[in-house]
């Protein structure tokens, strides 16, 4: 039985991962090689070099020698405004895009208070549960009657 036409490695969609160390590289090739075409390039000159209209999505580490992610991405957006970019790093625990969304933002920000008070913050929606809600409310109320 021959495969579906959206299933065809020409038709998948295709990604490109930048990163100065070889072993993300390694591991995000292997972990989207089946859903996607993967290109990875270990520097963000590397990155610019191979990136054309055929990649829909660049994501690039931040902290890497001669050009940071938000300097290539920032390069890649001229080149190729239609792929899509995203950072990735271990620095921080959140980006918010601006405009700014209430709605994302206060999940975030409940996110970020459940992380610091020892609660899961990888959820899929983070600080929507009655608990996480709840803790997040009593904690609130505590700090807002101390300061």
């Amino acid at each position: 039985m021959s495969e579906p036409a959206a299933m065809l490695p020409e038709n998948r969609p295709m990604l490109l991962f930048v990163d100065d160390e070889k072993r993300v590289l390694t591991s995000m090739r292997a972990l989207f090689r089946r859903e996607y075409q993967v290109l990875v390039a270990n520097s963000g000159a590397e990155a610019l070099k191979v990136l054309d209209a055929s990649v829909d999505v660049v994501i690039s580490d931040q902290r890497m020698p001669e050009m940071t992610g938000v300097e290539m991405l920032s390069e890649a957006k001229r080149g190729a405004p239609q792929t899509a970019r995203i950072l990735m790093t271990g620095q921080v625990f959140r980006f918010l895009l601006k405009p700014i969304q209430g709605g994302q933002c206060r999940i975030w920000l409940n996110s970020a208070i459940n992380k610091v008070l020892g609660g899961d913050a990888d959820t899929s929606h983070p600080g929507t549960d009655a608990t996480s809600g709840r803790r997040f409310a009593r904690w609130f109320r505590s700090f807002r009657s101390t300061g």
